[in-house]
């Protein structure tokens, strides 16, 4: 069995990620933008587009041709699986990460008010 290098491993994670982080970045960016009536989200969300450009491109330089043959292989046998898979689990983050800012917010809340009935 061949063991992966620590550069290699970077650039197959760099190379898989940044598809998922540039385009969940980006609709995270309007999806704020729309709520919060503020433009800065959409300078932000192209930034976070255009890193993960950056995030491909020093994929391909350390992951090297092997890097890519590897990524070939296992897309051409489990492609339409693994997109899915990523979904999901972008899904779920997605899920919780909103969960946690509505608890956020109630405990703000609930202290708020109980700060203003000391007062």
């Amino acid at each position: 069995m061949h063991i992966l290098s620590f550069k290699l491993t970077l650039g197959i994670i760099l190379l898989t990620t940044n598809q998922v982080f540039g385009w969940l970045g980006m609709l995270c960016s309007v999806y704020l933008a729309k709520k919060t009536r503020k433009n800065i989200f959409y300078s932000i969300g192209l930034l976070i587009y255009a890193l993960s450009w950056g995030m491909l491109a020093l994929g391909v330089v350390l992951a090297g041709p092997e890097g890519i043959l590897f990524l070939k292989h296992i897309f051409a046998e489990y492609g339409w699986q693994a997109v899915a898979v990523l979904l999901l689990v972008a899904c779920f983050c997605g899920y919780f990460w909103e969960q946690e800012i509505r608890e956020f917010e109630l405990i703000k809340k609930l202290t708020s008010k109980k700060d203003e009935k000391i007062i």
